[in-house]
């Protein structure tokens, strides 16, 4: 099994789990926008299980982003861990990545 994966909860709401670096984030990236199409137009992507992140982390949320957009979807980012927020505040994008 992966060390990290997109898992779909009994809420409606998804779960990323562990890490978001640049090893990790293409094949995450693909089932967050497999999550994105069978959404019904709005969807919460949990990061409370995210646990090692890199600038890659920033890159995927955005890809994310620009996908539902692309979709005409809303996506929310829910439970941030604080290493991932600060990344986000560094970067300035806490308004785009609405967290």
């Amino acid at each position: 099994m992966r060390n990290q994966q997109i898992e779909k909860r009994k809420n409606g709401e998804y779960g990323v789990i562990g890490d978001l670096t640049f090893d990790s984030v293409v094949e995450v990236e693909k089932e967050g926008f497999d999550a994105i199409s069978e959404s019904d137009g709005q969807l919460k992507l949990n990061l409370a299980e995210v646990k090692l992140c890199s600038s890659a982390a920033l890159a995927l949320l955005l890809s994310w982003k620009r996908q539902a957009k692309k979709q005409e979807k809303a996506l929310q980012f829910t439970d941030t861990p604080p290493v991932l927020l600060a990344l986000i505040k560094g970067a300035g994008l806490q308004v785009i990545l609405d967290v």
